[in-house]
């Protein structure tokens, strides 16, 4: 019984994370409330690909002048 008990369930964790909030003019967080809606994803799920993406494609060495 012990070991049902120590089973792991769900997905396994993608490791730490660290949150960011970014605040929104009124128009902006209406249209994104209701394309969040619309595709019915939360806002980590859709926001969080593009974000990673757009650092994914930032080389800090060249912004700091070692390119």
């Amino acid at each position: 019984m012990a070991s049902l008990l120590n089973t792991r369930r769900g997905r396994p964790s993608k490791g730490p994370r660290h949150s960011f909030t970014v605040k929104l003019d009124m128009e902006r967080a209406v249209k994104l409330a209701e394309l969040l809606t619309i595709l019915d994803v939360n806002g980590v799920a859709y926001l969080g690909p593009i974000v990673e993406a757009h650092l994914d494609s930032v080389n800090l060495d060249q912004l700091r002048g070692r390119s």
